[in-house]
């Protein structure tokens, strides 16, 4: 988290691949402790190529 803290961007991407119903739960559970720690918006998007 201080490696985000630090970044000059405006918006912190989350990369979600696969569609199990697990990896889509850890993924919401990091998104949500991350939205605690920092101000920046989060967007979460799932990867479609290869």
């Amino acid at each position: 988290m201080e490696y985000v803290k630090k970044q000059d961007g405006n918006v912190l991407i989350i990369e979600r691949r696969g569609t199990g119903k697990i990896k889509k739960v850890i993924i919401w559970m990091v998104a949500h402790n991350v939205s605690h720690q920092t101000k920046k918006p989060i967007l979460i998007f799932k990867y479609l190529g290869n």
